[in-house]
């Protein structure tokens, strides 16, 4: 018996099931990746480690963390749940290696250069890819019957593609105001919390409403309620953005984000 090449046996997918399972293994070995450069930036307050710099690992990181093992299980979850499992490859193989391909590329070039044209591009590549994961889950979602689960995983892909919109005005911003600029921080923040408390909030919510209702639980959700979460996920950017000046505009700005803030508390 002539032994298989490892990684040709987690690039090949002969069945749904094998894809699937490659699927998983690479999210779980971003993780790995992950946890390891965490692992080399405690090292930096320890020992002194040549030839890098604590900032470009931090970057490989926090890339890895957030787009590798995050979204990669994330998306898997909406794909392997709403999707026939006789589809899997065809409609989503090439996505696939391409989104592995952008995280190796992320992965072998942060730490080297930071932010810099490999890194960037291979981002940037990333992210047209989240666009066509996008449009395919949507279409699967129109096709089916809306329930809360379906509602909300939609909701989900949708602030995701918002949050891209901080990603795309970072280039513009930093050439005309520069990296220093309260816009540069705001587009970040935006990305940011949009990913999280959007993309990755209410897609893990979805995902856990579509395995109860896989189960049989019939769950009620009115679209008033729909529309009160959209809403409080867009007015609670005020929380995240850091007001670089405390004159009277945004001084109110803040008093009424911390006066929603404690609505929100009280009412849920």
């Amino acid at each position: 018996m002539i032994a298989q090449n490892p990684i040709s046996s987690i690039l090949s997918f002969s069945s749904g099931i094998q894809f699937r399972e490659n699927w998983i293994r690479w999210a779980f070995g971003f993780f790995f990746l992950a946890v390891c450069l965490g692992l080399v930036m405690r090292s930096f307050h320890v020992v002194e480690i040549p030839y890098f710099e604590y900032r470009n690992i931090l970057h490989a990181h926090s890339h890895l963390a957030l787009l590798g093992w995050g979204h990669l299980m994330l998306v898997g979850g909406m794909v392997f749940g709403l999707v026939p499992e006789k589809n899997y490859i065809k409609a989503y193989k090439w996505l696939f290696l391409g989104t592995i391909l952008s995280l190796l590329g992320m992965l072998f070039s942060f730490p080297f250069q930071g932010y810099g044209a490999i890194s960037i591009s291979f981002s940037t590549l990333h992210m047209l890819l989240t666009y066509g994961f996008a449009y395919k889950l949507l279409k699967v979602i129109q096709a089916r019957e809306m329930t809360p689960a379906t509602r909300l995983i939609r909701l989900a892909i949708w602030f995701m593609v918002i949050s891209t919109l901080g990603l795309w005005s970072l280039g513009p911003v930093s050439a005309t105001l520069g990296r220093m600029h309260e816009l540069y921080f705001m587009a970040i923040q935006w990305f940011l919390h949009f990913q999280l408390n959007g993309w990755f909030v209410l897609g893990v919510l979805g995902l856990i409403l579509l395995f109860f209702e896989e189960k049989g639980f019939r769950i009620e959700w009115p679209a008033y309620q729909e529309w009160i979460l959209s809403s409080s996920v867009v007015l609670t950017f005020m929380l995240a953005v850091t007001w670089p000046n405390q004159n009277r505009f945004s001084s109110r700005l803040t008093d009424w984000r911390y006066l929603f803030k404690g609505l929100l508390i009280s009412g849920f």
